[in-house]
């Protein structure tokens, strides 16, 4: 059980001690020498409803920003409620405590042992009740209840209950008023590590495709992960987090009419996934296991109904199956090991390495008759000192290998309106998205080695239309010898200023639904990055694109245009492309949250 899923039980079985308290109350009005027990109690009372009212306080400042408002309120009503429970949430909390899990962990831990030693020391049962409340019961059995309330017996736990709460109070301010800034760092560090991941792709990829076939492969890395890490904390290793990446990724091999091999849809296309090698696949074997005892403390006697919130225990080993427990009293506290049954059984790994896939053209027609999540292979990025290894999977997202194809979104945007692969709002703010998102994660890399154009961006042809939930960014591989550059402004300007221009033009060519460059006076890219100089026609498009895309599109457009301007902007350095792409992100992402 992880410590957030004890602070929930904690949080819920204050209350309950309280009530019980309160039966004490009531029940000892009849006794004469109550008077030298009523006033402690009733102290224990107020300092348990104030520890329990500050705890509260500090659960809700760590749900903040974790869990939707109205899912916060039922988490504190119900604290014994599957919502405790969620990894989603779990995970969440990890991240907002940074540093400090650890710690949080064992105070509640702590608290929850102090907790259960209370209850059971007073006596009070999983309702909240006594065995002694009524008034007859009370007299009959006074000496008995006048050892249970005596001060020693609850007094220590109290000073823990009431520290552990102040402590988690005092942590929980500096986590918040920290967490902005540990969010910038942490959103950092996974965009550094997704951007060396993407470039090691792409070289392990080259290095699979050095192959004999008479036509060179396009390959597409899809703008989208198909997994990511939501954020990284210190005690996260740079290996483990590169592990949680997966890529989506689209390779051609071969085209039935040599004579119209330019054509994308002719092409046959293979689907794939990949992820950082774990090193080998695991095949699971059931087999017995010694039974090794774990310590826990149980929150409720032998006796307690089964499904009631204290029959639960809070394992300071977590379980590795269903337990079966015995209880041994010692004291006060009921201490519960807890074992394996010997009929029970766990899941041993058995590693059986992967092969080495020396040329992807080789399993490229088989691969679509794989089963999903069956490892191919791995191939192998040896471009620097250090090898990394990516297992390659089928991945079958678009189904049969002869029901789809790929486009360009030239092809998309100059296509006739009936065709079919018309863009409605939604689909042109989700690619606008995916398109800026991909920029700050693929710059730098050889996969945007220049600037992204209509040209390279891919999207999937599926019955006949075009899916712009997922786009592709195009690569040629082998890569052609490129010709002598011309000498001009746009190829002289820096790799930031140009993707940021050529971004912009994207962004233009999506909103309007057509090719801008093909509205150019010229037929070049080069000739769109001399007329937007034009301040007067680059208001003029803004106010275009303000009526189609709204106030925010327009921001971002107009921070791409200006931003890759190398003659406004001469000092882009890398950290001011960032906060420039994460602008226009931010505009586009407000959007889309805006449509729901």
């Amino acid at each position: 059980m992880s410590g957030f899923e004890v602070a929930g039980i904690v949080l819920g079985a204050l209350p309950i001690i309280v009530s019980g308290l309160k039966f004490y109350l009531q029940g000892g009005s009849t006794i004469r020498e109550w008077r030298r027990y009523k006033r402690p109690l009733q102290q224990l009372v107020t300092e348990l409803e104030t520890s329990h009212v500050i705890f509260q306080n500090v659960l809700e400042k760590l749900l903040l920003g974790i869990a939707a408002d109205d899912q916060i309120d039922n988490m504190i009503k119900d604290p014994f409620g599957p919502a405790w429970k969620q990894p989603a949430i779990h995970h969440r909390v990890r991240e907002k405590l940074w540093r400090n899990p650890q710690v949080f962990e064992h105070t509640v831990q702590d608290m929850g042992a102090a907790v259960a030693e209370m209850r059971e020391s007073l006596q009070i049962d999983v309702d909240g009740k006594v065995a002694w409340a009524e008034s007859s019961t009370f007299q009959r059995e006074w000496n008995r209840v006048r050892f249970i309330l005596q001060q020693d017996n609850y007094q220590n736990l109290l000073n823990k209950i009431r520290d552990g709460v102040f402590r988690l109070q005092s942590l929980m301010d500096l986590n918040v008023e920290l967490q902005p800034e540990r969010r910038r760092r942490s959103q950092g560090r996974v965009l550094k590590l997704a951007r060396e991941i993407s470039g090691s792709v792409y070289h392990a990829i080259r290095t699979a495709l050095a192959c004999s076939c008479p036509h060179p492969h396009d390959v597409g890395l899809g703008l989208k992960l198909l997994s990511k890490p939501e954020s990284a904390i210190p005690d996260d290793s740079d290996e483990e987090i590169a592990k949680l990446f997966g890529f989506h990724l689209v390779t051609s091999y071969g085209s039935a009419s040599p004579e119209v091999l330019d054509e994308l849809t002719s092409r046959q296309w293979c689907e794939m996934a990949l992820r950082v090698s774990r090193e080998c696949n695991t095949m699971h074997i059931s087999t017995p296991i010694t039974p090794k005892p774990t310590r826990g403390v149980s929150f409720s006697p032998s006796h307690a109904p089964s499904d009631r919130p204290f029959s639960t225990s809070i394992l300071l080993t977590p379980p590795i199956s269903q337990p079966a427990t015995t209880a041994h009293s010692a004291g006060s506290t009921t201490i519960t090991l807890t074992s394996i049954s010997p009929s029970a059984s766990t899941s041993q790994s058995c590693c059986l390495s992967p092969s080495n896939i020396t040329s992807i053209c080789q399993i490229m027609r088989s691969l679509g008759k794989r089963k999903g999540g069956e490892c191919c292979g791995f191939i192998i990025d040896d471009s620097s000192s250090r090898r990394q290894k990516y297992d390659l999977y089928p991945h079958g997202s678009f189904g049969d290998p002869c029901d789809w194809s790929l486009m360009s979104l030239r092809d998309v945007l100059s296509s006739d309106p009936d065709s079919g692969h018309g863009l409605s709002y939604r689909d042109k703010l989700q690619l606008a998205f995916a398109l800026a998102s991909s920029l700050s994660q693929l710059h730098g890399t050889p996969w945007l080695s220049e600037p992204p154009t209509c040209d390279t961006i891919l999207v999937a042809k599926l019955a006949g239309a075009a899916k712009l939930n997922t786009a592709f960014v195009r690569k040629e591989m082998p890569e052609p010898v490129a010709p002598n550059p011309p000498a001009s402004s746009m190829a002289a300007a820096d790799n930031k200023h140009s993707n940021l221009f050529a971004l912009g033009v994207l962004l233009l060519e999506i909103i309007f639904g057509e090719v801008v460059t093909e509205k150019a006076p010229g037929p070049s890219n080069q000739d769109v990055y001399h007329l937007l100089q034009d301040r007067a026609m680059v208001t003029q498009l803004l106010n275009r694109v303000n009526t189609a895309g709204g106030p925010n599109y327009a921001s971002a457009v107009r921070r791409c245009l200006e931003s890759g301007n190398c003659y406004i902007n001469m000092t882009l350095g890398e950290e001011g492309y960032q906060k420039e792409i994460s602008a226009v992100v931010g505009w586009l992402e407000d959007d889309l949250k805006a449509m729901g």
